[in-house]
């Protein structure tokens, strides 16, 4: 065991004493800790363009013009959203897949999509879907005020 453990440890510092010797080899060696903070997420730039914000009361007074897109997870969506929305979890570090769009293409029909669901994601799953082409895509600015739309149909 004594054994296992000094071959181990030789073959980490020899290891060690290679790396460090590399990177004092190089003509621009690494730095060992950062010289600023940085940014570990960072969204891409895809487009300028981001999809617009919508008002509930639009969407009150017309609901046959749009199709609802709940952002939240399944087991939220299970557990109440406005009737008729269709549910597509959104995780910001993914973008949604083609699938999924032409999914959304066909079920919307020449409805506009309204993203709805907590808010920050909401502006996110809308942003994404405008990116890859969807322009007919809003979320709402009230953000989580879309329970509105359940309690308008239960009345």
């Amino acid at each position: 065991m004594k054994s296992f453990l000094f071959r181990s440890l030789g073959i980490v510092g020899f290891s060690f004493a290679v790396g460090i010797t590399m990177n004092a080899t190089r003509p621009t060696p690494l730095a060992w800790a950062a010289d600023s903070d940085y940014e570990i997420y960072d969204d891409c730039d895809e487009t300028t363009e981001t999809a617009e914000p919508m008002s509930i009361a639009d969407v009150l007074a017309h609901p046959d013009y749009y199709l609802l897109v709940d952002a939240r997870e399944p087991d939220a969506f299970a557990a109440g959203s406005a009737p008729g929305a269709v549910n597509l979890p959104y995780d910001p570090l993914f973008s949604v897949g083609q699938e999924e769009i032409d999914a959304l293409r066909s079920r919307a029909g020449d409805r506009s999509l309204v993203i709805i669901g907590d808010p920050e994601t909401a502006k996110l799953l809308a942003d994404d879907l405008f990116s890859q082409g969807m322009t007919f895509v809003n979320y709402l600015e009230e953000g989580d005020q879309w329970t509105k739309l359940v309690a308008k149909e239960t009345e």
